[in-house]
């Protein structure tokens, strides 16, 4: 169920299938530096040639610095005012999200030809990249959540009582 309801790619794709996702991540991830393409490039080159896999493995990095982006800035807001439970509006807003993007990025995975994945692509203006795009511009600009450490906290609460 962690694959079809996945709250962001990440868990979708390591529970899509476990055992290349952390064969990957150990041997690709992990040596490369932490590189996305590196890492994506490594998956479509395991899947075959068709150009399909690369538009889709290709297109990840973009979907994941999105992803990575609205976990650091957009989630602890959202979080402190519905909560974390996947059935919250943000919960369920996140699945929701993911799995639009999953079928938009993965069509040209399951579409495997240059120019039919191309033309869907296309037919669909590129909304997917272009709205990555625009997120990640955006949402860039908001400034970081303040998030109070436990050790401010406990003197906050030392200095008061005193």
């Amino acid at each position: 169920m962690s694959c079809e309801l996945a709250p962001n790619c990440r868990v979708g794709s390591t529970s899509w299938n476990k055992k290349t996702a952390n064969w990957l991540g150990r041997y690709i991830y992990a040596r490369t530096g932490g590189s996305l393409f590196i890492t994506y490039s490594m998956s479509a080159f395991w899947h075959g040639f068709y150009p399909g896999y690369y538009m889709f493995f290709l297109s990840l990095p973009l979907l994941t610095a999105c992803e990575r982006l609205g976990r650091r800035k957009l989630s602890p807001r959202a979080e402190a005012v519905v909560g974390t439970s996947w059935y919250s509006p943000w919960g369920l807003t996140t699945i929701l999200v993911t799995e639009l993007a999953m079928v938009y990025f993965g069509a040209p995975f399951m579409l495997q030809s240059w120019d039919w994945s191309y033309r869907m692509l296309r037919s669909n203006y590129f909304a997917g990249h272009v709205l990555c795009g625009v997120f990640f511009v955006v949402v860039s600009m908001i400034p970081d959540p303040k998030i109070e450490t436990k050790t401010k906290t406990k003197t906050r609460t030392k200095t008061k009582t005193k």
